[in-house]
């Protein structure tokens, strides 16, 4: 009897994740339709004036970790033992 209710649990919790799986891929779908339909001038000055900041943005951030792992490392160097 404990089995049939445990097995009876296992499947109304499978079914309730594949109906959320399914509801998740009804949404990504939708999310992609939408990406899909953005319409940006690739050609556009100001375009490019973006994209050149937010490249220049990432690359100061990807600066600022590098020096960051120098000065660990350096101040382990240094570190006496």
């Amino acid at each position: 009897m404990i089995a049939l209710f445990l097995r009876e649990n296992v499947e109304s919790e499978s079914q309730k994740a594949a109906e959320q799986a399914e509801q998740e891929d009804a949404a990504d779908t939708s999310a992609r339709q939408d990406a899909e339909e953005v319409d940006i001038d690739l050609n556009d000055p100001e375009v490019a004036e973006a994209a050149a900041k937010i490249q220049a943005g990432f690359k100061g951030y990807k600066a600022r970790q590098e020096v960051a792992v120098m000065k660990v490392s350096s101040q382990e160097v240094m570190t006496p033992l």
